[in-house]
């Protein structure tokens, strides 16, 4: 009969195979995806879930070194009045029972205290790291340089180089620390961001990584599906939508005819890429600017320009007539009038 596999197990998604080191891995694993200051509770229960697994792998260690150590006896050699003679000097040196059960308690104390200072080691060294990119990465944002792909690949490129990430806990953590940066609300230079790490840490082209985030992971893979769907529309629509982003980013206020005209463009994309949106641009501008667009007139608010766009959509294109040819011919034609008034 299979054995079943502990809830505590399965809580990490380990099996029966398992040991103190897979645990403690699948531990700081999912560490990452808890925010101990708004799910307490929930981590708790992790916690709680991961101190059964280590006491349930010890003991399994325990019966298994137990099992080893057992002689194997033969009863055709076994010399039954050996039982009859009792040695009381082997007894001499027992130690208390409770000396025992006191060692036990500390060496399970001390092996509790070195997984602690495996995990937060770990945390420790990823958020070193982390920092420093972080530091970086501002700087450059606080000098007002393009912050092209280029250049931030090659600063990421230096915290992935540097002796601490080539500890693979380390490197995983860090690259959950870049993803939930990306997903705390835009910052100037987030929208590159995400573009290279993307591309680093292969979330485009394998998409099952940011499984390992969690909810976390979900929206990142839904963001970079919508930020696919954007460059798939039509280049007018795209440039007029880019526009748009652009502006906002842009913490002036617009004048009214700007504000109603971008901001029709924004509240489409906000619906149409709810998961990309925040990682590229100000939720609270976008309230801002709703909040500017309740202060114009109504009358204020009509455009024509939309109109003349659709009756320029409607209009046939004719590959000979460029904007150019029709000055010219305008040029010429009042030439011409203005000639026959003369004579």
């Amino acid at each position: 009969m299979m054995k079943q596999i502990p809830n505590f197990l399965q809580r990490f998604d380990l099996d029966l195979n398992a040991d103190e080191r897979a645990i403690r891995r699948a531990y700081a694993r999912e560490l990452k995806l808890i925010d101990q200051a708004t799910e307490a509770e929930r981590f708790q229960e992790m916690r709680e879930m991961y101190e059964a697994a280590l006491y349930w792998a010890r003991r399994q260690l325990a019966e298994q070194e137990d099992h080893e150590k057992e002689p194997i006896s033969d009863s055709s050699e076994v010399d039954t009045t050996a039982d009859l003679q009792v040695d009381t000097a082997q007894y001499e040196n027992i130690p208390n029972p409770s000396e025992i059960v006191s060692a036990e308690l500390s060496g399970s104390t001390r092996r509790e205290e070195e997984i602690q200072f495996d995990i937060q080691n770990v945390e420790s060294m990823s958020e070193a790291v982390f920092d420093d990119f972080q530091n970086r990465f501002h700087a450059i944002v606080a000098q007002k340089i393009d912050c092209d792909e280029k250049l931030l690949k090659a600063e990421l490129d230096k915290s992935i180089h540097n002796s601490y990430m080539d500890n693979m806990d380390v490197r995983e953590m860090f690259e959950g620390r870049i993803a939930a940066l990306l997903l705390q609300g835009w910052k100037p230079g987030h929208e590159v961001l995400m573009v290279v790490a993307g591309n680093t840490f292969h979330w485009v082209d394998d998409r099952s990584r940011l499984q390992r985030f969690g909810r976390m992971g979900y929206i990142l893979d839904q963001a970079f599906a919508e930020r696919e769907s954007f460059f798939q529309q039509s280049v007018e629509n795209r440039e007029t939508n880019r526009k748009a982003i652009n502006r906002l980013r842009n913490a002036g206020r617009p004048g009214n005819s700007e504000l109603i005209e971008r901001l029709r463009a924004i509240e489409k994309m906000v619906e149409i890429y709810p998961h990309w949106m925040p990682i590229i641009v100000d939720l609270d501008q976008i309230q801002r600017w709703r909040d500017w667009s309740h202060e114009v007139p109504s009358w204020q608010r009509f455009s024509i320009r939309p109109l003349l766009w659709k009756i320029n959509n409607a209009l046939p294109r004719f590959k000979w007539i460029t904007p150019w040819r029709i000055v010219w011919a305008i040029l010429i034609i009042g030439r011409a009038i203005m000639s026959s008034g003369h004579h």
